[in-house]
């Protein structure tokens, strides 16, 4: 994986706070609040399937926890889903993309600014992702910034397209959603396959919010 795509994944992470959901049948986009629809409940259900799909037991997130849709454009284009919630070794942030699937970690027990040595980070991808026993991971600089996985090593069909990251303490890891079976979407970790999921009516914004 090229370190753009990489540095795309780190973006999808980071952009956007995380804000306060409304009533069960509604759901937060951006800074409003709508009612949930078919497409957002879909993508929403594809969203917890590949959660439960990827994610160990032990970093599950609780089972009160919601997605927030993070429109890209005015018109109620939306490109991903995110949930922040905590689990028992930090904060856990989930983002999905139609074809991607991107994790990130802020550990509890971390010094601000420390940086993991690449065998930690393999240490914490083995046992935050379901059969990740064999991941081995590389580093793409002498610092280890980033990396892949060693496709050697990579068993599960999610393997094949998988980065990871350290920034500002925290550690991320970033894949494609392959389970390995025949699929008749186009699937890729490009911006133009990843930039609308589904779409939404969008109210009027809150004032002074836009």
């Amino acid at each position: 994986m090229s370190r753009r795509i990489a540095g795309w994944c780190v973006i999808l992470c980071t952009a956007y706070s995380a804000v306060t959901l409304g009533a069960p049948a509604e759901v937060a986009v951006g800074l409003r609040t709508v009612a949930i629809t078919k497409p957002i409940l879909d993508a929403e259900l594809a969203a917890q399937a590949w959660t439960e799909y990827l994610v160990a037991a032990e970093w599950m997130p609780p089972k009160t926890s919601r997605y927030v849709v993070l429109p890209r454009s005015t018109k109620g284009e939306c490109d991903r889903l995110r949930m922040r919630y905590e689990a028992s070794h930090g904060v856990v942030t989930i983002t999905q993309t139609r074809c991607i699937f991107a994790i990130e970690i802020d550990p509890i027990a971390r010094k601000p600014g420390e940086k993991l040595a690449v065998v930690d980070i393999q240490r914490l991808a083995q046992s935050l992702f379901k059969n990740g026993e064999s991941l081995k991971l590389a580093s793409s600089d002498t610092v280890a910034t980033d990396g892949r996985a060693l496709p050697a090593t990579a068993s599960a069909p999610w393997t094949r397209d998988f980065s990871w990251w350290q920034s500002d303490g925290r550690i991320g890891f970033c894949l494609l959603k392959d389970d390995g079976k025949p699929s008749a979407l186009d699937k890729g970790m490009d911006l133009e396959t990843n930039a609308v999921w589904f779409s939404v009516e969008l109210p009027n914004a809150p004032h002074g919010k836009e």
